[in-house]
């Protein structure tokens, strides 16, 4: 932030004098977003690749958003509980058959 300011003061400012309000918005603006995208290049990231696991099958992800929804959702704790219990069960399974 430090080099952003020294950066800003060593602008010439002039511009800043101009009679007409639009041309000096202008100006300030684009001094700003110059110095801006000279300190704070813009820094692209790699986009996360999604691990494709044999086991978890089309109906076990949507039973793993059922079972985020029951948990924020107004549901009794023991329909939860056996949610999960045979979830889990059924994950257990589907791991073990595609092993």
């Amino acid at each position: 932030m430090q080099h952003f300011r020294e950066c800003l003061g060593e602008c010439s400012w002039d511009v800043l004098r101009e009679a007409d309000v639009n041309r000096t918005d202008d100006a300030f603006n684009g001094v700003i977003r110059s110095r801006m995208n000279l300190i704070f290049p813009e820094k692209t990231r790699a986009k996360k690749t999604s691990v494709t696991v044999a086991w978890i099958t089309r109906g076990i992800r949507v039973s793993c958003k059922n079972k985020r929804a029951l948990y924020e959702g107004w549901v009794s704790e023991e329909y939860y509980k056996k949610y999960v219990k045979v979830l889990k069960q059924v994950i257990e399974q589907a791991k073990i058959i595609s092993n």
